[in-house]
């Protein structure tokens, strides 16, 4: 039987809300993020349709970190769940998985974790109810044969979120950087965007970002929430050290920051297909200097955008003096677009 995974990137506004369908008899489905809470309607359109005899079951929610961006939708469809939804777990780092569990204060304190609670949802059950992170002592086998390694963050990301006073859900603002404002358009030769030097996302939010590598056979995609990718080049080059390794789909991290897109992460990977996260609109991602590095990095890649808007088309035609690359935008089949890997 033919292994692939069906990827669902839902228009989430500015943040990510990605269903990963794998399996035939039965499909199963992850979930990886929710949106911003604006994003509960096409979060209910596409998971309604994925049902099967009425049900849906998810095998894990995954929150990747708690910007809202990708938290909020998560928190907005836990206070509705319809009752089709059947959620096997939740993989969350809350508060109480900042600090060594002696060191703990007040569990719970903040909106996902009371929910979780509330509703008594299963929370972190396949790391033992302890933190998302990296080194875990083995590959997480999902029902279906789909195995999962976890790329980021490591338990010191983790720490330093603790000390800057933990994971605060009621604080709306993200620290994300608005470098692709000072984007102009056409944009400039290839080359010259590769010769600029960018700094690397600093943000402790973004740090504690869980990124996902799903491989089903010899089929692999990764999942990069908003992390870092120093942090991601570091597991990449123990997973398989001598030789590059072979992604079939890179959702690109935090929407196309230049500040999380490296040369080097790059270079580590042999990928053709890359997917951007965005409507564009807040913080006006893909950077551009993002985008060139993508292009640069093999021939004629794919560039999957899940909006088709005025911030997103612009990529529909080639500018001068870059190496070919072809573009996927969404179909009218539903609020996505849709990856067949």
């Amino acid at each position: 039987m033919t292994e692939y995974f069906d990827i669902k990137l839902i228009q989430a506004d500015h943040g990510d809300a990605i269903l990963v369908s794998y399996g035939r008899r039965p499909v199963r489905h992850l979930l990886v993020d929710g949106g911003p809470p604006s994003s509960l309607p096409n979060l209910i359109n596409v998971l309604g349709a994925a049902r099967t005899d009425g049900i849906l079951r998810l095998e894990a929610i995954v929150v990747t970190h708690y910007d809202f961006d990708h938290i909020g939708g998560i928190i907005a469809l836990l206070e509705c769940a319809p009752d089709w939804l059947i959620i096997n777990d939740i993989w969350f780092n809350g508060n109480k998985h900042l600090v060594p569990p002696d060191m703990l204060g007040e569990p719970h304190s903040d909106a996902l974790a009371r929910l979780i609670v509330k509703r008594q949802l299963p929370w972190n059950n396949e790391f033992r109810e302890q933190a998302v992170c990296t080194p875990w002592p083995h590959k997480i086998e999902l029902e279906g044969g789909v195995t999962i390694e976890i790329l980021s963050p490591t338990r010191k990301e983790l720490t330093a979120l603790a000390k800057r006073g933990g994971v605060d859900l009621n604080e709306k603002t993200e620290a994300q950087d608005r470098l692709g404002r000072q984007d102009s358009w056409p944009a400039p030769p290839l080359a010259s965007l590769l010769a600029k030097e960018t700094a690397e996302d600093q943000s402790a939010s973004n740090a504690s970002s869980i990124a996902l590598l799903l491989s089903q056979g010899e089929k692999r995609v990764l999942l990069s929430g908003d992390a870092r990718a120093d942090l991601i080049c570091k597991t990449l080059v123990d997973l398989s050290p001598d030789r590059k390794l072979q992604i079939e789909l890179l959702k690109i991290s935090h929407h196309g920051s230049q500040a999380n897109t490296s040369v080097d992460l790059l270079s580590k990977i042999s990928c053709k297909r890359f997917a951007f996260s965005t409507n564009g609109k807040i913080h006006y991602h893909p950077d551009q200097i993002a985008i060139a590095r993508v292009v640069a990095s093999t021939y004629n890649p794919e560039l999957i955008f899940n909006y088709a808007n005025i911030w997103t088309n612009k990529w529909r035609n080639r500018p001068h003096l870059w190496r070919p690359y072809s573009t996927v935008y969404p179909s009218n089949e539903g609020p996505y677009v849709r990856v067949i890997v």
